[in-house]
């Protein structure tokens, strides 16, 4: 499985890409620092699953999510973000949601989720 990071902060992008390599099988083949790079790589690189950031520099991730899912649909998206109130992202195209505080426990589960079941929207919150 490919996938695309889109996240404004290189640590970041470090650290998802990381966590993702030892998922076997999974590989990450491009990361995006802005949205229009997000949209240029996913048309270019044709990931399996594209992770944004909901602020993806001086853009909104749920538009550049839209924007990509516009292009590309059924392409499953995984929004990771800060704020609890974005249940709205998933009607953008946008199958998981994942807290950023807790992404290294829930983003594989929600990569995972997202790939299952093409009509499951589910929002991945951190515990406690």
């Amino acid at each position: 499985m490919r996938i695309l990071i889109a996240d404004g902060y290189a640590p970041t992008r470090y650290a998802i890409r990381k966590l993702l390599q030892r998922c076997p099988g999974w590989e990450v083949c491009g990361e995006a620092a802005n949205g229009r790079e997000a949209v240029a790589k996913t048309a270019a690189l044709k990931p399996d699953v594209v992770i944004i950031d909901i602020a993806l520099g001086t853009e909104c991730g749920v538009t550049v999510a839209e924007e990509i899912f516009a292009a590309t649909p059924g392409l499953p998206i995984v929004l990771c973000t800060t704020s609890p109130t974005v249940h709205p992202a998933l009607e953008s195209g946008v199958r998981a949601v994942v807290d950023k505080s807790d992404a290294g426990r829930q983003l594989v589960h929600a990569i995972e989720t997202a790939l299952s079941d093409k009509s499951v929207k589910t929002f991945v919150a951190a515990a406690g």
